[in-house]
C-alpha cells in the first residue's frame, strides 16, 4: 500500500516524506483533505487542510480536519500548509516556530498556482523560515475533478541577509515536473 511504500522509502533513504494529500474519512462530519508525514525512523503522522476552496466545500463536500501541527525532526521543526491554506497569514502565524513549511498544491489555472506560490513566499517572509512549494503538474485524464494540473516547484526564504534578494532559493519550470 501507499503508506508502506512511503515508510520504506523514508527509512531506506533516511529522508522525511510528505505524502500527497487526499480526501479521507477521519471521524469528522465530512471527509478531510489529509497529507501523511513519514520519518526515516518509521514514525508517521498527518496534517489536515484547514480552509477549503469553494470547490472542496461544494460540490466535493470536503471539510476542515484537525489542527495545525509542528513535526520535530532532525532537520528542525516542520509545518505543513496544504495548498489554499498558504494564502492565510494567521495559519502561517500559527507555525512561526517552524524552520521549514511544506506547501503541497494542486491547481488547474495560473491564478491558483500564483495564489499558492505568493502565499508560500509570504509565509517565508513572515515566519523568517524556508518554505518548499510542490505543485502537482500534468494531465490526469482519469480524474473527473482536476484533469489538468498547472504549477512548478519552488523553495523560498525571507528576502533577508543570507538569502537571495528576491527570496527565491530554487524554482522549477512552469508545467514541468
Amino acid at each position: 500500500d501507499v503508506a508502506a511504500l512511503h515508510q520504506k522509502l523514508a527509512a531506506e533513504y533516511n529522508v522525511y516524506i510528505l505524502g500527497a494529500s487526499a480526501p479521507v474519512k477521519a471521524g469528522f462530519d465530512l471527509p478531510v483533505n489529509r497529507a501523511e508525514f513519514y520519518s526515516p525512523c518509521g514514525a508517521r503522522d498527518h496534517q489536515d487542510k484547514q480552509i477549503m476552496t469553494m470547490f472542496e466545500r461544494d460540490p466535493w463536500q470536503i471539510g476542515a480536519g484537525g489542527p495545525l501541527k509542528l513535526f520535530d525532526t532532525a532537520l528542525g521543526k516542520i509545518g505543513v500548509l496544504i495548498c489554499y491554506d498558504s494564502a492565510f497569514p494567521l495559519l502561517g502565524r500559527a507555525l512561526t516556530e517552524a524552520d521549514i513549511i511544506l506547501v503541497p498544491s494542486c491547481t488547474e489555472a495560473l491564478a491558483g498556482y500564483w495564489r499558492v506560490r505568493i502565499g508560500a513566499m509570504a509565509r517565508a517572509l513572515e515566519g523568517q523560515c524556508v518554505t518548499a512549494h510542490a505543485s502537482v503538474v500534468g494531465t490526469a485524464p482519469w480524474s473527473t475533478s482536476v484533469e489538468v494540473n498547472l504549477g512548478m516547484g519552488g523553495v523560498f526564504g525571507p528576502p533577508d541577509t543570507g538569502f537571495p534578494a528576491p527570496g527565491v532559493i530554487a524554482a522549477g519550470t512552469l508545467g514541468q515536473p
